[in-house]
């Protein structure tokens, strides 16, 4: 997602039928099958459609989803090839969802994200997460919830402000400044090894 690396490609919005200037949000909907999802709960079922409903009011919803959806949903699912999905996130007004790792690339592109999970105790996982704390409470970037409650109405307060993109941009430049490029800092420790090994060590003593 480093922009040393990765461009969007803007051909997607003719893709996917998107102009310029239309809003648009991108739902992730999971299977729940992995082991670390057991015991976890997103988006309450049976209610997906009465979800996607209220997002609608702001803009076209795009789904993707690991599993089946009801038939009424369907007409929102998105098949891009995967390699893909990275500039359709960068140029969305929103992501909401259940993936964390999606929610997690949303945020580093620039674009609103708001993760929905919570453990059997109705705690949202994030506070147990070390990259969404901080991406919420230094940056700004990504918000998350136990619930699609709370977080549609943070969504909502998202998308009614016509300034929040620009807003998210400005916040992961400040990201970016903070980071290091770590696939150059791989690439340079690999290529100097050993050197930059005693290099790094010697940093680390000052």
């Amino acid at each position: 997602m480093h922009p040393n690396y990765f461009k969007p490609d803007p051909s997607i919005l003719d893709e996917m039928n998107i102009s310029g200037d239309d809003t648009f949000i991108i739902l992730r909907f999971i299977s729940w099958g992995a082991s670390h999802d057991i015991k976890l709960k997103g988006i309450e079922r049976g209610k997906e459609l009465e979800f996607v409903k209220s997002l609608e009011r702001y803009g076209s919803v795009f789904i993707t989803s690991e599993g089946k959806l009801d038939k009424k949903l369907e007409k929102h699912r998105i098949t891009i090839p995967p390699e893909k999905i990275h500039s359709l996130l960068y140029y969305a007004d929103l992501y909401i969802g259940e993936g964390g790792t999606m929610a997690t690339e949303a945020a580093i592109l620039g674009t609103p994200a708001i993760h929905i999970e919570s453990t059997s105790k109705g705690i949202a996982t994030g506070e147990f997460t070390g990259n969404f704390l901080e991406l919420r409470d230094k940056y700004g970037l990504l918000y998350f919830y136990p619930d699609q409650d709370q977080a549609l109405e943070k969504a909502i307060s998202i998308l009614e402000d016509k300034n929040s993109k620009n807003e998210w941009r400005k916040r992961r430049e400040r990201l970016l400044k903070d980071k290091i490029d770590v696939t150059a800092w791989m690439v340079d420790f690999i290529e100097r090894y050993p050197e930059s090994f005693y290099e790094y060590k010697r940093q680390e003593k000052k």
